[in-house]
């Protein structure tokens, strides 16, 4: 039962989005500098809610042909599917299922996985398929394990991507 998730991008928005990917697919990576936020909404199961969304990844493997990898975060304090920061991303960045089986073992050990699903994703009238939607690491994600309102630590890799984008390595 795998859902239908339309996302609306304004064109100038789009041409924002299709300029960074072009940046990052020139440098070989996806640096800060392509991870701007623009301004979007999503139909899902029949609820329509303001987003903003970014490209997602440091390899550009998450750019290839139309499913590119967004971060999206859900505007106005509202949810989808029980997510307010969640990934969106071809799911071949992910090993296709071979994720999923982990997390369930994980999980099988207690041990804090993110939610994870499936949708059929259809950017600005474009039907691009299956994507791999992925909650962000928040307090969401604690709740939905049982778990208190804690500390999350989180590396700082910024440091290395800027090297590798300066000296090419």
């Amino acid at each position: 039962d795998i859902k239908d998730m339309r996302i609306d991008i304004k064109f100038m928005d789009w041409e924002k989005l299709t300029r960074f990917r072009n940046i990052a697919m020139e440098n070989g990576i996806i640096s800060k500098n392509e991870k701007e936020y623009v301004n979007a909404s999503i139909l899902f199961d029949g609820k329509r809610r303001d987003i903003k969304l970014r490209l997602k990844g440091d390899w550009t493997d998450h750019l290839l042909g139309e499913k590119w990898s967004f971060r999206v975060k859900v505007k106005k304090k509202k949810y989808i599917d029980g997510l307010r920061v969640m990934s969106l991303q071809n799911p071949q960045t992910r090993d296709y299922q071979g994720l999923v089986i982990i997390n369930k073992m994980l999980r099988e050990y207690n041990i804090i996985v993110p939610r994870e699903s499936f949708v059929n994703v259809i950017v600005n009238g474009n039907d691009i398929g299956i994507m791999a939607l992925t909650e962000h690491f928040n307090k969401e994600l604690l709740e939905s394990s049982g778990r208190k309102e804690s500390v999350i630590i989180k590396f700082d890799e910024s440091s290395l991507w800027e090297s590798r984008l300066n000296k090419k390595l």
